[in-house]
């Protein structure tokens, strides 16, 4: 390629002219031989077949009449055509009947025999397989095996043709190129003249003569335009990159500022499209628990019903209590799925984080392996924090059994240390949850184990709902703790690597407020307390009406049910006077809860009302505030809890 660029335009011209000829000149002929080469295969093949259909008319009676003798001496016949190198008749029956050679060397034939007529061109031969047919029945095979001497002549004598044609076509466009390239290249070397008289004697004043009106003369008219130009744009170019010194310094500074911007853009579409992921997978699980909640309400009532008929050396009693223990582990299934959503129970309390840890000592030592030694570093006078204790509790335990189970069966440290930390927004921007979160004062939990670690992939999912890399995990351990966390405001810090252990960091905003004790978990009255009266229960599924009429009427209410809100406001209307109290669902088709709790205070505004979902009471009643409901109950719930709120209500 070199050397060709280093020729003159005039040999340029001279060899493309000859060379683009010589290019068309080949695709024709290579066009023509391979159209005649394809078109001689279809002839031989044809002609093969004839032939077969020929031998195989002519062989019908020696096959039907087993005359081997008669079918060799058909082959025979093949002596008159040289480009059949071997053929054989094969009977259906028994395989080969009859054989013939060209050549002394006998070849073997193939062994298996299609179906049908075959013809394939192999590397030095075609072959062709043709069924012999006597009165629509197939009785026999003809094989026979064709040189391409014949193709093979007929590809030389074309390739000579076709070299003797390129040769007189190459000294055609020789001859016409030497005289049709001077009308370019006259031009072009005579501007090649005058540049490089400009550029020996600088001497701007030379013009080159101007010769046509084509790209050429527009050529030449540039060039001289060009020289008159320099002088100008000399002083103006050192202008111009004195301009550029100082804009280039701009710009390198306006590019480094853009490009921190854009990472700062980058950074934040990725942790919205992060939260919008775990808005919707959060809208998904409280979905999903709140329909488990409506049926493990009946599961635990009607179950807890039969305990209480059944005498407790029943052989039933056990199985059912199974049952009930199964549905309590489902409830506790489905409390974690809601603490994800954020729409878990919780309670708020003024609370210090290292006093509620404390007390979780021994029952976090149970909690974990007998190779795992806890370690407590708590920081003395912390501000307060204002939180619900049992979900905070939930957050340590399964941080610490998560970190428990990284150690695996290794002997290892799990290190719980509390402090305060003044937090800015670039710290929080690093966390797991930036939900422009406030700067200021944060109280904080850290969960340190020396277990295997995570990699970074496994780090962006470790949160995610139903994610584990235990072979019997659930995955809602850590998506509970990120919901409990979002759910007060605060945040989560992750810290891992493979080989040196992972480090949880919680933070909860401190409080202004006083500390309040710690309280104890409330007590479920087992007494199956009296009443009287007609209770109203409006609830969509049929399971949980059936469960609470059960429920109340073995209490000694009068119950009356309805399916939807719409059907509960014309029961309401009817029977006002005898309902003391309305056990009302929030979800429902035709009309929700809060929809038919509007209704029934228009009809009686004193009308006592408790709700019932699978949601947490905060997330319900605050859609309430202030409009008088009565109470509150959360599903699943047993027996003796429906019946403890409801003589609240009354007794109030």
């Amino acid at each position: 390629m070199s050397l060709f660029l280093d020729l003159t335009i005039r040999r340029k011209l001279t060899l493309i002219i000859m060379f683009t000829s010589g290019i068309a000149l080949l695709l024709v002929c290579g066009a023509f031989i391979t159209y005649d080469r394809i078109t001689f295969k279809h002839a031989m093949t044809q002609k093969l077949m004839i032939l077969a259909e020929v031998i195989g008319d002519n062989s019908t009676a020696a096959l039907t009449f087993d005359n081997r003798q008669d079918a060799q001496e058909t082959l025979a016949a093949l002596k008159a055509e040289p480009h059949i190198v071997l053929a054989c008749i094969y009977r259906k029956a028994d395989g080969v009947f009859a054989v013939y050679h060209r050549d002394s060397v006998h070849t073997a034939f193939p062994t298996s025999v299609p179906q049908g007529d075959v013809s394939a061109f192999k590397d030095s031969h075609l072959e062709l397989f043709h069924q012999i047919i006597l009165d629509g029945e197939h009785i026999g095979t003809i094989y026979l095996q064709s040189d391409l001497q014949e193709l093979h002549s007929r590809l030389n004598r074309y390739a000579g043709i076709v070299v003797i044609f390129m040769l007189g076509c190459s000294l055609v466009a020789y001859f016409v190129s030497s005289r049709l390239r001077q009308i370019i290249s006259g031009p072009i070397q005579h501007l090649a003249d005058v540049a490089k008289i400009v550029s020996g004697k600088k001497d701007y004043s030379i013009r080159a003569v101007k010769r046509s009106n084509d790209e050429l003369g527009f050529l030449v008219e540039q060039f001289n335009g060009m020289l008159t130009q320099i002088q100008e744009r000399d002083a103006a170019l050192q202008k111009t990159h004195d301009e550029l010194e100082t804009r280039a310094q701009e710009l390198q500074k306006e590019l480094t500022e853009r490009k921190r911007a854009e990472e700062e853009r980058e950074r934040l579409e990725s942790q919205i499209r992060h939260a919008q992921k775990l808005e919707s997978l959060g809208i998904l699980a409280g979905g999903i628990a709140h329909d488990f909640n409506n049926l493990l309400t009946s599961m635990l009532g009607n179950s807890s019903l039969a305990l209480r008929k059944l005498p407790p050396n029943s052989p039933e009693y056990e199985y059912i209590q199974q049952v009930e223990n199964a549905a309590q582990r489902a409830a506790n299934l489905t409390r974690q799925m809601l603490a994800y959503s954020g729409k878990g129970q919780y309670v708020v309390e003024v609370v210090n984080l290292s006093n509620l840890i404390g007390e979780m000592e021994h029952l976090l030592q149970s909690a974990v392996s007998k190779k795992a030694n806890l370690r407590y570093h708590f920081a003395q006078q912390l501000p307060p924090i204002e939180v619900d204790s049992s979900q905070v509790r939930q957050i340590v335990m399964n941080l610490v059994t998560n970190a428990s189970e990284a150690l695996g069966d290794q002997d290892g440290f799990i290190i719980l240390r509390t402090g305060v930390i003044k937090a800015d927004r670039e710290y929080l921007s690093d966390s797991v949850i930036d939900d422009e979160l406030p700067e200021g004062e944060y109280v904080y939990l850290e969960v340190a184990d020396t277990g295997s670690g995570m990699d970074l992939e496994t780090q962006k999912k470790v949160f995610d709902p139903f994610f584990s890399t235990k072979f019997p995990g659930r995955g809602l351990g850590l998506a509970a703790v990120l919901g409990i966390v979002r759910s007060h405001q605060g945040t989560i810090r992750l810290y891992s690597e493979l080989g040196h252990g992972s480090t949880f960091k919680v933070l909860f905003p401190a409080s202004s407020k006083p500390e309040q004790p710690l309280a104890a978990p409330p007590e479920i009255e087992k007494e199956v307390l009296p009443g009287q009266g007609t209770v109203l229960v409006v609830d969509d599924e049929e399971y949980v009406r059936l469960l609470a009429k059960t429920i109340l009427e073995g209490s000694g209410f009068t119950v009356r049910a309805a399916k939807d809100g719409r059907e509960g406001i014309e029961v309401y209307r009817q029977y006002a006077d005898d309902i003391v109290a309305v056990l009302l669902d929030m979800t429902m088709p035709v009309m929700n809860g809060e929809e038919t709790f509007k209704e029934l205070r228009r009809i009686q505004p004193n009308v006592r009302v408790i709700l019932s979902s699978g949601y947490s009471e905060q997330d319900t009643i605050r859609r309430f505030s202030d409009k008088g409901i009565a109470g509150f109950v959360q599903k699943p719930y047993q027996p003796d809890v429906l019946l403890k709120k409801l003589h609240e209500v009354l007794n109030a």
